[in-house]
């Protein structure tokens, strides 16, 4: 009996190990973002925590396991994230689910890109000030860039002295 237990318990951990892999990538601010990629494709991206098996119940982006994306947020309004797909025109797919109004909303910046372009960048392509953002490669696990703005910079700064 006691066996059996071992068996059933390793082939379920060796499933979960071989179905998700999940990385945490956390801001200067201490936002974390989690990102588990399953086999067959499939990519959920929670602006939170998360450590379940299936795909998140709160609020989360779904994409591919190929995808770069980028969330940008204000620090007058830290818990509404707008979502970008890098290479979204080329065919990724994105879905943006938000199940708890309560919690961090997800807004698609294609959705309305003239209005979030204009808000988040200067003519050159050059964030403004007060803007916060991560770009994440899901593709080769890594953290392209991460930034704050120049407000939390200040405050950072100030605490370090």
């Amino acid at each position: 009996m006691k066996k059996r237990w071992i068996i059933l318990i390793s082939i379920f951990i060796l499933f979960f190990y071989i179905n998700e892999k999940r990385s945490f990538y956390y801001t200067e601010d201490g936002k974390c973002f989690t990102v588990c990629k399953k086999i067959g494709g499939n990519c959920y991206v929670a602006p939170y925590k998360y450590y379940g098996l299936f795909k998140p119940s709160d609020n989360y982006v779904q994409t591919t396991n190929t995808a770069c994306i980028d969330f940008f947020w204000t620090d007058s309004l830290p818990d509404n994230l707008i979502v970008r797909a890098v290479d979204y025109r080329r065919g990724f797919y994105v879905k943006i689910v938000n199940k708890h109004p309560g919690k961090v909303i997800l807004y698609n910046y294609y959705d309305n890109e003239e209005k979030y372009e204009k808000l988040f960048f200067k003519s050159n392509s050059y964030k403004k000030d007060y803007l916060n953002g991560i770009d994440i490669d899901i593709a080769s696990n890594r953290l392209i860039r991460k930034y704050i703005s120049l407000d939390k910079q200040r405050k950072l700064n100030n605490k370090s002295k």
